[in-house]
């Protein structure tokens, strides 16, 4: 078994399921033990850790990380495939510098504590669903940087209440869902976000099919710069297709690329419904479809004086 000091004076290599700690004795030779990855993750306990992947890895068991870990899991240009698997987190973790994929299951990782994920891919290919390939559950906080999610069958991120998600660059791309659904705070930085929408796709309670999609009271959603596209391929009877949909909280645009290319009258950039609702517009550029089909605003039982536009670029 591993201690907890073993990789101060080293580093810890994953091989398959197998961990070696690579660590320095009094001659200053590099000694290796070897131990599994969950006995790794539960013996460092709150020692920072990082454990470096050597070689591409399927897994079909599941990662915890627990209350007490401080935990780093470099993929280091690897992929790690999750068989019916989550990585589950409950304390600190960082995924950084690889890949990871599935095909059969839906949230990849579910975070119930601090997780950082920086410059890695995400492809899921799954049956469609309204769940999404990362839970923030509430109280948590989620940092995402210069990652990229293709993801066919499900959404990409769902934001839970008083949960916290920040998002800087990035490519989110999915055919089913919203890349955000959110009822906690989300501060987008920048990033490139495209939903394609079709017969299969998953609507907001069956009827609006949004990028980004603020859906409680309690959501707060603010987008400093950014990419947003909902490409319409055909949408079912009676639906709405667009970029922005708040269904409740406060979004507020400071500048951005918006566009719907729904080619149909139920195709709006920003929908907002409901009297809690507020919507403030201090800048970004937005496009409609080329028949000038596609609405800018669409309002449901909203009060015009919750929704403010300082400049806007059409």
């Amino acid at each position: 078994m591993i201690s907890p000091t073993n990789n101060v004076l080293g580093f810890l290599l994953l091989t398959g399921n197998t961990v070696t700690a690579i660590h320095k004795n009094s001659s200053d030779v590099l000694t290796p033990t070897d131990s599994t990855l969950q006995e790794v993750i539960y013996a460092t306990n709150s020692v920072e850790t990082v454990i470096k992947f050597s070689t591409d890895t399927p897994r079909t068991l599941d990662i915890f990380v627990g209350e007490e870990n401080a935990l780093t899991l470099d993929l280091d240009g690897k992929e790690l495939v999750l068989d019916n698997a989550v990585i589950f987190n409950q304390g600190t973790l960082q995924l950084i510098n690889g890949k990871i994929s599935t095909n059969n299951i839906v949230s990849l990782v579910k975070n119930h504590g601090n997780l950082f994920i920086k410059n890695v891919t995400f492809e899921v290919d799954v049956e469609n669903t309204e769940n999404s390939v990362i839970e923030n559950i509430e109280n948590s906080s989620l940092k995402i940087e210069d990652c990229s999610f293709v993801v066919n069958g499900s959404g990409i991120i769902n934001n839970e209440k008083d949960a916290y998600l920040e998002i800087r660059g990035g490519n989110y791309s999915t055919d089913c869902a919203s890349c955000v659904n959110n009822a906690g705070e989300v501060k987008i930085y920048s990033g490139n976000f495209y939903r394609e929408v079709n017969q299969e796709s998953t609507g907001v309670n069956g009827s609006v099919y949004a990028v980004i999609n603020n859906f409680a009271p309690t959501g707060e959603i603010e987008i400093f710069d950014g990419t947003f596209v909902n490409n319409y391929t055909t949408l079912p009877t009676r639906r709405r297709c667009v970029a922005i949909n708040n269904i409740g909280g406060i979004i507020t645009i400071n500048n951005g690329l918006f566009k719907n290319n729904c080619n149909h009258s139920s195709g709006y950039l920003i929908y907002s419904e409901r009297s809690t609702t507020s919507l403030n517009i201090n800048g970004g550029k937005f496009v409609v479809a080329n028949n000038g089909a596609t609405h800018f605003l669409g309002y449901n039982a909203v009060k015009k004086d919750k929704v403010i536009i300082n400049k806007a670029e059409l």
